[in-house]
């Protein structure tokens, strides 16, 4: 099944709401990627929707506008921006551009995480969650929870750790590919540490 830009705005737990460009939505999803580089598209193919954090927003006219309409011409199937306290309000000039280049240019609670518009994309599968417990200092796994889609293999790494006496560290430097439901564990993990990439750090 091919994923429309609409189909990811129609899903109501990712809370995305269209802020510019709803004549493309009908545009095809290869890929959801997450980069806060100046320039993305030099290490992407086409047909990506970038997911770009708040923060990282140009806050000018020039500069917002520069993005979109780079984006829009080396293929980019829309943009997601992740709200958080620094995050600049979207210029007339960008939404004008956006509107008229039929580009998606969506936000979304920063709450929310970017993982999960990515294993939206590869399973259909929404619900779920990864809980790890620790010793609060050695930081060695001691039990873990697993609520969702193909949790009976998933549990399987975790049983390991716990038998070989994982720390938090351990499980985070495990290479989990992207995107993949395994990589929650990945995250989880990294959130214990204070290092989550699609999560708000506490």
């Amino acid at each position: 099944m091919a994923y429309r830009v609409a189909d990811l705005v129609d899903t109501p737990h990712l809370r995305l709401q269209v802020r510019a460009g709803a004549a493309g939505l009908d545009q095809p999803v290869a890929w959801a990627q997450t980069s806060d580089l100046e320039e993305p598209w030099s290490y992407l193919a086409g047909g990506e929707l970038l997911m770009k954090n708040g923060q990282t927003l140009p806050e000018s006219s020039r500069g917002q506008t520069a993005l979109i309409r780079s984006l829009a011409e080396k293929g980019m199937c829309g943009l997601v921006i992740g709200l958080d306290a620094a995050t600049p309000e979207l210029t007339t000039a960008a939404i004008t551009l956006a509107d008229q280049l039929r580009f998606p240019v969506m936000v979304v609670p920063y709450s929310l995480g970017f993982a999960a518009i990515g294993r939206a994309l590869t399973t259909g599968e929404y619900e779920g969650f990864v809980k790890l417990l620790a010793d609060a200092s050695s930081n060695v796994l001691l039990g873990a929870t697993i609520v969702g889609p193909d949790a009976s293999d998933l549990i399987s790494e975790l049983a390991l750790g716990i038998e070989m006496g994982a720390t938090m560290a351990d499980i985070a430097l495990t290479i989990h590919p992207h995107p993949t439901l395994p990589e929650a564990i990945m995250e989880t993990a990294e959130a214990a540490l204070g290092e989550a990439i699609h999560v708000l750090n506490r």
